[in-house]
């Protein structure tokens, strides 16, 4: 009796005194002001068991589990809300982590469709299973578990392929759709260019510039670079031209309206207008031409009419006036018609004083008999 005595008393003071360094721990809640520790001492683990199923594990490594035993990381999820297996957040915004596509969701989970955490915009990150490609989409606001219909904004595919607006780059950035480039471009060869495309049968058009109305003063096209924006390619919307500037000066000047070019001029009148020298190995001008001089039915002025002529006007006939001239330059077809002309009659005169020359001739010889 004594002996089972001893025993109950030195269990009782076993159990004081670890009382006086651990608090016991109670279901329904705890109120301690002494040290909290839960958890073992030895090299086992902690299982959490709901409804006899186990729902969590603490392993003695510090790995946790959630929904399954094989624990593969720091933290192991596996279920959740239908194809989501986690949600981090509050009650006004959060992140979600789906397991069919792998995603993290932004204010979206994976519930028979993605739909809104909380009221307003979402988006997603994704691995696309059947392709590989990562996708980032952004959806419309919505309200809080209703449907919030999520657009693919970006793809990029296991090539490297980075898609905008497509989900099929094919090439290494493939936009679709309208840019705004706030700075330059530049390339690292010299070899390298921009291409313009020609797709279509009409066809379409390989550079389209300046769709904004017929309001715009004139702007460079193309220029030669930042630090010389005035030498290149100018167009103008009121006057419908093109200018190729030089030092901001036009060299060269195309009206599309008139089909004028100028060359030292920006208002050319004519279909090529140059003010200035031109130098060439051959002019072919197309006009007609004055063989009819020779025709039998010409009428030849005689040497007394031309004379006349001449002595009125201080020009030959059929020539234009040095004031002419002048004034609204030479027309080198018509000029060179008129005196093919003047050639043409100089040479009939010519043989009629040449046949006069004869019969003078032979009155001189029947005289000298």
């Amino acid at each position: 009796m004594k002996k089972k005595s001893a025993i109950a008393i030195a269990t009782l003071m076993l159990c004081i005194t670890q009382n006086i360094n651990a608090q016991s721990w109670v279901i329904g809640g705890n109120s301690t002001t002494k040290d909290t520790t839960f958890g073992t001492k030895t090299n086992f683990g902690i299982r959490f068991i709901v409804n006899n199923t186990e729902r969590m594990r603490l392993t003695n490594a510090g790995y946790l589990s959630l929904g399954t035993s094989a624990v593969k990381a720091k933290l192991t999820v596996n279920g959740g809300l239908s194809n989501t297996s986690a949600i981090m957040g509050s009650n006004n915004r959060g992140i979600a982590f789906t397991y069919d596509d792998p995603a993290v969701g932004f204010n979206v989970y994976r519930s028979s469709g993605w739909k809104a955490l909380a009221d307003g915009y979402g988006g997603y990150i994704t691995l696309e299973n059947t392709s590989g490609r990562m996708q980032f989409a952004t959806s419309p606001s919505a309200l809080k578990d209703a449907a919030a219909a999520a657009v693919v904004r970006m793809s990029i595919t296991q090539d490297g392929n980075v898609g905008i607006g497509t989900t099929v780059p094919n090439a290494r950035l493939h936009v679709n759709g309208s840019q705004t480039l706030n700075g330059n471009l530049s390339f690292t060869l010299g070899s390298q260019s921009i291409q313009f495309a020609n797709p279509g049968a009409s066809p379409a058009p390989m550079m389209y510039m300046f769709a904004s109305g017929t309001t715009n003063p004139a702007r460079m096209v193309i220029a030669h670079s930042p630090a010389f924006p005035s030498w290149g390619l100018q167009y103008s919307d009121p006057a419908d031209q093109f200018d190729f500037l030089g030092a901001g000066i036009s060299r060269m000047h195309i009206n599309l309206g008139s089909g004028n070019i100028g060359i030292g001029t920006t208002t050319p009148a004519y279909r090529l207008d140059v003010c200035g020298t031109i130098r060439a190995r051959e002019v072919r001008v197309e006009t007609g031409w004055c063989d009819y001089v020779f025709e039998k039915n010409y009428k030849l002025r005689s040497i007394d009419d031309l004379e006349q002529y001449i002595n009125d006007n201080k020009h030959l006939p059929g020539i234009a006036p040095a004031s002419e001239v002048e004034k609204e330059g030479l027309k080198v077809a018509e000029m060179n018609k008129a005196m093919m002309e003047k050639i043409e009659e100089l040479t009939l005169y010519v043989i009629q004083l040449s046949k006069e020359n004869k019969k003078l001739q032979q009155q001189i010889d029947a005289l000298k008999k």
